[in-house]
This record gives C-alpha cells, sequence and structure tokens, in this order.
C-alpha cells in the first residue's frame, strides 16, 4: 500500500519494489514459455550427442571448439562403420545442440 504522506523516501522504496516485482513476474513468465527440461544445461542435466563428420570431402579435419551453451559438453572421436567421426556430447536443452539434431 503506498501511502502518500509518509515521505518521499516511502514513495521511492515503494517503486522500487514495485519495480523488482515486475521484474520477477517477467521472469517468471519467460520460464514459463520455456520449460526448464529445455533449459536445463547444468552437469545433471540430460545428455544427448551426435556425430559430426571429422573430415571434409578433401580429408581435412574440422576444427572442434567447446561448447559455451552446456556444461556437460565434451567430444570424442569414434570409428563408425570405418568412418571417423567426432560425437559430441550436449545438455539435451542445450540450443547448440537442438540446432544440431534438428538442422
Amino acid at each position: 500500500m503506498l501511502v502518500a504522506n509518509r515521505g518521499r523516501g516511502l514513495l521511492e522504496a515503494t517503486a522500487v519494489v514495485a519495480d523488482e516485482m515486475l521484474q520477477a513476474l517477467r521472469l517468471s513468465r519467460e520460464r514459463s514459455r520455456h520449460p526448464r527440461s529445455q533449459q536445463d544445461v547444468t552437469y545433471r542435466a540430460p545428455v544427448g550427442s551426435v556425430d559430426l563428420k571429422a573430415f571434409d570431402d578433401d580429408g581435412n579435419s574440422y576444427e572442434i571448439h567447446a561448447c559455451h551453451d552446456c556444461l556437460p559438453w565434451h567430444a570424442e572421436v569414434v570409428v563408425v562403420e570405418g568412418e571417423v567421426l567426432v560425437r559430441e556430447w550436449h545438455a539435451v536443452g542445450c540450443p547448440q545442440f537442438q540446432d544440431l539434431i534438428q538442422g
């Protein structure tokens, strides 16, 4: 409740609290649009893998860079049916992983 006759300090404090409440509400709405299971990129997150070519058509190797979007990211070199591949492991909710499996 806003009490105008208590002085300017109370008005300013009330405005700050109201602003913080609005920010919390916006954050809550944002989370509800993106379920937590799709955002979990912690070490406890479920992980998935994608196999990528290790070499281009000319035999040049691809560079591998760590994924900064998820903590459980790691890569390994595997041979599948005689082909050398890089298997990248990501949190299932990682945006980069989602791009790789959908694209």
